[in-house]
């Protein structure tokens, strides 16, 4: 109550005193007709007064506690008002009982209590929590507070007193602080006082072990609030966790090179300090993987990391794999194979690095099944051949040349090989060995041996005497003797791309044998088919003065026996030319006398039978008789075939009966008197020496038949008699009867004749056509005017004649025959009626053994050796 609220009431108290006093009361008051007003005082301190008035105009003073009595009394039934008009400093005082009317007594119970003033204490509180309170007191006087705002702790700081608020009961998880709380000399209501409450808040702490040094991590605490420590021990966070509230401490920057763990890091509900939060730091590890690839079913690998460290691993199937120990931060690793699968090779690519600071996953180990290579040696191979390999029936392999060999394509292990021969070298046959298995490793030994091939030349020997042998050899080689006669198989072994050339080594007694089909190059087959025939060897001479043909038979010794004296028929009139055909049935003589050709038929002991002579067309003087190589056609040369004119007439053979058919040009004119006619062995081309004009003529043959006119010329010497063709047909001679030489000559592929650079080689007087023996290598002369026989060697590449000298002769020899043994030399005497045997030597030249000699009919003029059929 202030001072202005107690003078009021005391004003009043007075009013109502004085209104007593003018006649209030009632009639049963004392005789007094007026009335004190007056009660007890009570409270008011010492030293302390208060003033009160009664109706307003009656102030009294009070300075003590006790009863007391307004000086001015109320009338009868008169009012009274008493108040206080002025309050004692520090107190206020109110009036108990203080009014009333109608008074008829005395007034004793205005009765005035005093008490000190107190004044309130408030202000503002703020950040209480919802729903929470706290409790503030202020010199024993509480106010409870339940939100942000202002408060009140009423009549809680007396009159000039102090006060000091405080909180006495927290708020639950906050703390209030008070402000402005404490003051003196109150005189007035303090309303400055600020509470500030705040959640409580608690530290987070911990400890760290195990960070590098020189390393330092940085940890953080519901995602923020961080700190950074640098060494093992205590850390606290800088901010602090709220009453009731969570943590969460995790590790924002790892140090370098390390994991740092956070143990007891994480809470909620905190109601007090954290200091168990534990960060344990290692350092950083990284795993070591990849994936194999390519492992084989039931396989494994084993893979070793040697980066540190060493760690195995083995690996059983595809896939990935990872090594147990891990390799540390800035570590190295190098994976590598330990143990390869069986049959296999593993390799590894990524394997190696260093300065780990990951996980290493890219480690590649492809595994592939192991190839092998099969290889081995060739041998027995010859020069220049190739024999192609294949392995597996692939992979073709050629090798041209002995020595070690190897196939491009490998072989997986446990896979198999086998070698064989694709293609065989030209000529040989290869066979392998070792050449198949399971591969388990590499394969070297396979053997390749080539060998060349071998081929038989077969034939049968035909007409061999009972009792008889003959020995054959292949060139000279591989001698085999047939014997006991009749019919008789043979074979010989030559080498692929060899030669043949089937000879009679050593000849059966009495007979001569003959090889058809005998030689050949190149074998590449078998060769069936040689013929070796044994027959009766036998000479025919023609004797121009009797007119006979005789018969003689040849001994395997080479000399002559008289076989049957003359022959069946005579030859006819001044016999001059005689032929034999290819196939030893027939036999022609020209006769000059009686202008005609006889045919005889050859029988089987070598005796004649006489046939039919020609007809036509019209002979004069036939001299010189030819049957072609094939004994299809025959040739008679008619030197004189009227008015001094010459031709050659041309007959078809008939093979059965050997008679002579006039071709469709019977005749061709050839000049100049030639003698003899020559066939090549192709029968392509014929060849007339011209007596009277020292040249030969060369005609084609078509159909057997001569051109009208020859195709070439070539020069000869003085009368030329006769052209001699060499077995290869490559080179050619000329017996010039009249100057004693014999032209030589190259032959071409058209059949012209071309004189060598030598162009004659000087022979005897007279000289009769040139013999070459079978081996090709000699040529013999008959000089009838000198009585001797020129020998010449022939070169084997150019055909040229080398004179090895004269051997001698009878008297006038002419015909000479040369058996086809190559060991025998007959020539006829002409002047003297006998045959002369020559053998010939190692180097050609002629021999006449003593006794060498046989008696023949008159005047022999030619002879010819041939076997029976």
């Amino acid at each position: 109550m202030n001072l202005r609220s107690l003078l009021g009431q005391a004003a009043g108290s007075a009013l109502l005193v004085l209104l007593a006093a003018c006649g209030g009361g009632g009639g049963e008051i004392a005789p007094a007709s007026t009335y004190t007003v007056g009660g007890t005082v009570a409270g008011l301190a010492t030293g302390a007064q208060v003033v009160v008035n009664n109706g307003g105009t009656d102030p009294l003073t009070i300075s003590a506690n006790g009863a007391y009595t307004f000086a001015n009394q109320v009338v009868s039934n008169g009012t009274y008002a008493v108040t206080v008009t002025t309050q004692p400093t520090g107190q206020t005082c109110s009036v108990a009982n203080g009014s009333g009317a109608g008074v008829t007594a005395n007034v004793s119970n205005a009765d005035i209590t005093c008490s000190d003033i107190s004044y309130a204490v408030g202000g503002t509180v703020s950040g209480l929590g919802s729903g929470q309170q706290v409790t503030l007191s202020n010199n024993g006087v509480v106010a409870n507070v339940t939100a942000d705002g202002s408060f009140t702790i009423p009549a809680s700081a007396p009159f000039n007193g102090t006060y000091a608020v405080s909180v006495t009961t927290q708020p639950t998880g906050q703390t209030c602080t008070v402000s402005n709380g404490i003051g003196a000399g109150v005189t007035a209501d303090v309303t400055n006082v600020a509470v500030a409450c705040a959640v409580d808040t608690f530290t987070v702490s911990g400890t760290l072990s195990g960070l590098a040094s020189g390393q330092q991590v940085t940890l953080t605490n519901n995602g923020g609030d961080a700190v950074t420590v640098s060494a093992d021990g205590s850390f606290t966070f800088p901010q602090s966790v709220a009453f009731n509230g969570g943590y969460a401490v995790v590790v924002g920057t790892q140090p370098t090179g390390q994991t740092c763990t956070v143990s007891s890091g994480v809470g909620a509900g905190v109601t007090s300090n954290i200091s168990d939060v534990t960060v344990a730091c290692s350092t950083n590890t990284f795993t070591i993987g990849g994936a194999v690839t390519g492992l084989a079913s039931g396989q494994q690998v084993t893979l070793v990391n040697a980066g540190g460290m060493a760690d195995q691993q083995t690996v059983t199937a595809d896939g990935s794999f990872t090594f147990g120990t891990p390799v540390a931060f800035n570590g190295s690793y190098a994976v590598t194979v330990a143990t390869q699968p069986t049959g296999q090779t593993c390799t590894v690519s990524n394997g190696s690095g260093a300065g780990v600071t990951a996980n290493i996953a890219n480690v590649t180990v492809n595994c592939s099944t192991n190839t092998y290579t099969v290889s081995g040696t060739v041998a027995g191979l010859a020069g220049g051949r190739q024999v192609t390999l294949r392995n597996n029936g692939a992979n073709p392999t050629t090798v041209n040349a002995n020595g070690a060999f190897s196939f491009s394509t490998q072989v997986a292990y446990n896979g198999a090989y086998a070698v064989t021969v694709g293609t065989q070298p030209t000529g040989q046959t290869c066979t392998v060995s070792n050449g198949s298995g399971t591969v388990t490793g590499a394969v070297t030994n396979v053997s390749v041996t080539c060998s060349t091939n071998t081929y038989t030349v077969s034939g049968t020997v035909n007409g061999l005497t009972t009792g008889q042998q003959v020995t054959l050899n292949n060139a000279g080689a591989n001698a085999t003797t047939i014997s006991f006669g009749g019919s008789q198989n043979f074979s010989f072994t030559v080498n692929y791309g060899g030669n043949y050339t089937i000879q009679v080594g050593t000849y059966p007694t009495a007979q001569y044998c003959t090889v058809a089909s005998g030689t050949g190059t190149n074998v590449t087959a078998n060769v069936t088919g040689v013929s070796v025939s044994c027959r009766a060897l036998v000479a025919y001479v023609i004797n121009k003065n009797d007119a006979t043909v005789q018969w003689l038979n040849v001994a395997s010794d080479g000399s002559l026996s008289v076989g049957g004296g003359l022959a069946t028929g005579t030859a006819g009139a001044v016999p001059q030319g005689i032929a034999v055909d290819p196939a030893r049935k027939f036999l022609y003589v020209a006769n000059s006398g009686d202008a005609n050709v006889a045919l005889f038929t050859i029988n089987a002991d070598g005796s004649l039978t006489a046939g039919a002579t020609t007809a036509s067309p019209a002979l004069t003087s036939p001299w010189g008789v030819t049957v072609d190589p094939t004994g299809s056609y025959l040739y008679v040369v008619d030197r004189d075939n009227g008015a001094g004119s010459s031709v050659v007439s041309q007959y078809a053979i008939n093979s059965t009966t050997g008679a002579l058919t006039p071709l469709g040009t019977p005749t061709v004119t050839v000049p100049n008197r030639p003698h003899y006619v020559t066939i090549n062995a192709a029968g392509t081309f014929a060849y007339v020496a011209e007596w009277d004009n020292a040249q030969v003529s060369v005609y084609s043959i078509s159909g057997g038949s001569l051109s009208a006119s020859p195709v070439s010329t070539a020069p000869a010497g003085n009368s030329p008699l006769s052209v001699t063709l060499d077995a290869s047909g490559t080179h050619a001679y000329v017996a010039n009867y009249g100057d004693g030489t014999v032209s030589q000559y190259t032959v071409a592929g058209n059949g012209a004749l071309t004189p060598m650079s030598t162009a004659t080689v000087a022979a005897g007087t007279s000289t009769w056509p040139v013999t070459i023996d079978p081996s090709g290598r000699y040529a013999y002369v008959a000089n009838a005017g000198s009585d001797n026989v020129t020998q010449y060697s022939i070169d084997a590449s150019t055909g040229a004649l080398t004179s090895l000298g004269n051997a001698a002769a009878d008297f006038g020899p002419q015909g000479i025959a040369i058996d086809p043994r190559g060991t025998n030399v007959y020539v006829v005497n002409g002047n003297h009626d006998s045959v002369w045997r020559y053998t010939i030597g190692g180097g050609g030249t002629l021999t006449h053994p003593g006794g060498a000699s046989t008696t023949t009919d008159a005047f022999p003029f030619s002879i010819i050796l041939t076997t029976v059929r």
